[in-house]
């Protein structure tokens, strides 16, 4: 698939649901040169997982020796992710993890039966 001989590598997948799936590859051969790990360069890589509470995992990571490169910060400019919070941190090889944790949105309200709510008989 690479155009490439003797490629070697270790291949795992994480069903995500819904039909996603997260697929994690090590190269063992041939050897590459490693990246600059920087997500603003062409070519830079991260990986951005969602959470339910950012704190707490900054908490565990930082207390876990992680390098993090912020404290969780909020998204202020309008748009899909006004009051998202997220940081990024760094996994042992470099590369950039991002944990993004949404705002809690209620869900729709369900209304078994339209006419009777609107007559107040329900």
């Amino acid at each position: 698939m690479l155009g490439q001989p003797g490629v070697r590598l270790l291949w795992g997948e994480v069903d995500l649901g819904g039909g996603q799936i997260l697929e994690l590859l090590q190269y063992l051969s041939p050897d590459g040169e490693p990246l600059t790990p920087d997500p603003a360069r062409p070519g830079g890589t991260h990986i951005g997982l969602r959470v339910s509470d950012i704190d707490a995992m900054y908490l565990r990571l930082s207390q876990a020796g992680v390098p993090i490169r912020s404290k969780p910060v909020e998204i202020q400019e309008e748009g899909d992710w006004l009051g998202v919070r997220c940081l990024y941190a760094s996994d042992p090889d470099g590369v950039t993890i991002e944990l993004v944790e949404r705002p809690v949105v209620p869900g729709p309200v369900v209304v078994p039966d339209l006419e009777a709510a609107r007559s107040d008989q329900g």
